[in-house]
């Protein structure tokens, strides 16, 4: 397993845990630290053998890490920094193919993942810097929150903003769970889960004592959260109470939690934590379901202010920290509409137009089905992000003629216009040359 942090500092740093059976060894085994950006590391994420940073440098830096290089770097399309990034990875797929980034001026890009690391469109909506991303497991929803007090949900298909709710507060964080069938919403030291099919209900809301810096899910039915005080707390969902509290777990706030190894229970085995005091610890959950107390496993010191945590494990082929739903709980529910007036409200019902989104299908898949037939046929392919808005329910695709923003004009057709502009210029001139001569044959 690997675990990485991001840093104030510019710094990204690299551990390798050891392995589950080697209960002796837990010393945390530095691997590289690598000056990732120009200033601040905002975010990092992973998904399947590729990793990226969002920079407050305006850059996206991307690595591989099934080959140890460095891929390079990504210029922000949009404006300012590159406060959080999501993959997204097909279900039963191994490989991202798709990566969005918020920007610092309230915009969303949508990128290729891998290859060429195309920029395919921009979406736009946000007053204020985008805060926190999530992506539905089935491709067709996004949720996003910003400064500007705004929850936002994207339709993916049509590549547009479909409804918008005002918070009132800021959106600290926003995060589908693991099966899809519901998502949580952070403002502040307060917490709601709110359904995304039927009536849209609220499920459960915690009130902390201190901001939440970071959260993470295993399961539907338990949530954990790191706070600005330095400790991080379990809670139950059904019940809106805390399973266990692990006061002090560092001395400042905790910017990163991120699950170690899986649980065969709704808890996972073992936790990552970062810290701004510049520590990235582990931790044993394994007596957490019997009434116990999570036990410390070992420790790094980096010696910077620590802002964000990821974990990839290395081993499996599965992508790592990804949204899939649960082994067993099938394909996620309906993702279900609302109406205008519940649209004001966090908890509004949440339903792509068109047909259902189910696992492994809509979305991003059915569109990337679609771009594989034109392409066969000859024409232009059309990504996922490239076909959104053509035809009812995003099924269409977008003639060759129409780009979206973002896109490059193809080379050959600005070589064709260059080329009748010369033609139309040697055309004008001969007919000026030829008006002298034909009043001379008159005069004659």
């Amino acid at each position: 397993m690997l675990i990485f942090a991001g840093s104030y500092e510019r710094f990204l740093f690299g551990y390798r845990a050891p392995d589950a059976d080697d209960a002796e060894e837990s010393k945390l085994e530095r691997k590289f630290t690598f000056a990732a950006h120009k200033t601040g590391v905002k975010c990092i994420a992973a998904a399947g053998h590729f990793l990226a940073s969002g920079g407050a440098d305006d850059t996206i830096h991307l690595y591989d890490l099934k080959h140890d290089k460095d891929l390079g770097f990504l210029m922000n399309p949009a404006d300012g920094a590159v406060p959080c990034v999501q993959f997204f990875t097909p279900q039963q797929a191994h490989s991202p193919t798709h990566m969005f980034s918020g920007s610092a001026d309230g915009a969303i890009s949508v990128w290729q993942a891998g290859g060429g690391w195309e920029h395919l469109k921009i979406m736009r909506g946000h007053k204020g810097g985008v805060n926190s991303l999530t992506l539905h497991p089935s491709g067709r929803l996004a949720l996003s929150t910003a400064r500007d007090t705004a929850l936002r949900m994207w339709d993916l298909v049509k590549g547009r903003c479909n409804y918008t709710a005002n918070l009132g507060v800021e959106g600290d964080l926003v995060t589908f769970t693991p099966s899809g069938r519901a998502y949580i919403l952070v403002c502040g030291t307060k917490v709601t889960v709110h359904d995304t099919s039927g009536e849209g209900g609220l499920r459960a809301t915690l009130t902390l004592p201190r901001r939440v810096m970071s959260a993470v899910q295993q399961d539907d039915d338990m949530l954990l959260t790191g706070l600005e005080d330095g400790s991080v707390r379990v809670w139950d969902l059904r019940a809106s109470t805390p399973v266990h509290v692990m006061e002090r777990a560092h001395p400042s706030r905790v910017r990163g939690l991120a699950i170690l190894r899986k649980g065969e229970g709704k808890l996972p085995l073992q936790l990552a934590s970062a810290s701004t005091d510049g520590l990235i610890k582990t931790w044993d959950l394994r007596m957490l379901g019997g009434g116990g107390t999570a036990a410390g496993l070992g420790s790094a010191a980096t010696n910077a202010r620590l802002t964000c945590l990821c974990v990839v494990d290395t081993n499996s082929p599965a992508r790592p920290g990804s949204n899939k739903a649960a082994a067993g709980q099938g394909a996620p529910a309906t993702v279900e509409p609302a109406t205008k007036k519940q649209a004001a409200k966090p908890g509004a019902q949440l339903k792509a137009q068109g047909s259902k989104a189910q696992a492994g299908k809509g979305g991003i898949q059915e569109q990337q089905q679609e771009g594989q037939k034109v392409k066969a046929k000859g024409a232009q392919k059309a990504s996922p992000a490239q076909s959104a808005g053509q035809g009812k329910g995003g099924g269409g695709t977008k003639p060759p003629a129409q780009r979206l923003v973002g896109q490059k004009r193809p080379q050959r057709e600005v070589t064709a216009k260059v080329e009748q502009s010369k033609a139309m210029k040697q055309a004008s001139k001969q007919q000026e040359q030829l008006k002298p001569h034909k009043k001379l044959k008159k005069a004659a």
